[in-house]
């Protein structure tokens, strides 16, 4: 996956990111998100504390290569990701949010 520009300046954080991470709150009210996932287990990235707790309605980033790239609108008071990973002790995740304009 390339990290470009998409408008907006772009926040990079990296996570470690563990069976029970749970809620990592993004900076700004996003409109574009690339995450991998450059760990040795599967992450699942989920968008709503409801669908965190239930394990439901989640994204999948496969081990090592998994990626996920594309549109989203999160609000600046609800611009919020849980991330669970499926094993290990510490998988190493970038998340690449743009933030949203207007």
């Amino acid at each position: 996956m390339s990290f470009e520009n998409r408008g907006g300046f772009p926040i990079v954080r990296r996570l470690s990111v563990t069976t029970t991470f749970g809620l990592y709150q993004l900076p700004v009210a996003t409109k574009y998100l690339q995450i991998s996932n450059g760990g040795a287990n599967a992450v699942r990235v989920y968008f709503t504390a409801e669908d965190f707790a239930a394990n439901a309605n989640y994204i999948e980033l496969l081990a090592s290569t998994g990626a996920f790239e594309g549109p989203v609108e999160l609000r600046a008071n609800a611009a919020q990701l849980y991330f669970a990973a499926q094993g290990g002790t510490s998988n190493p995740v970038v998340v690449v949010a743009y933030q949203r304009r207007g």
